[in-house]
């Protein structure tokens, strides 16, 4: 079995939105976005390449390869410092010859809560 998933994003962004009562303008801040443009930052680097061929931007994409179960850790946020905000993240993905489930998580770890 060989799974092959394409992850397509001109950017992965982890935004804070700050929030307010109803009637109030909210305002958006990007704390952090990772342009897919190479493996620069990626975490997990076993089955993942760069395929600057298949882009949704033109500046290309991860093709993230496996044989079964697996999980990729792509970036992380360390700290954001984003307390009483609302985290948006944004991705777009592609698959082809996949047999079995593909999805994105996005995994909030808060130390000592």
């Amino acid at each position: 079995m060989r799974a092959i998933g394409l992850l397509c994003a001109p950017a992965l962004l982890a935004a804070a939105l700050l929030t307010g009562c109803v009637g109030r303008t909210v305002a958006e801040e990007i704390v952090r976005a990772y342009p897919i443009a190479g493996l620069d930052g990626v975490i997990t680097r076993s089955g993942v390449e760069f395929d600057p061929k298949t882009t949704s931007d033109g500046n290309g994409s991860l093709r993230l390869n496996s044989k079964g179960y697996t999980a990729f850790r792509l970036y992380e946020l360390e700290d954001p410092d984003v307390e009483g905000t609302k985290l948006l993240y944004r991705a777009r993905i592609r698959t082809q010859n996949v047999k079995g489930r593909v999805y994105l998580e996005m995994w909030c770890r808060f130390p000592g809560q």
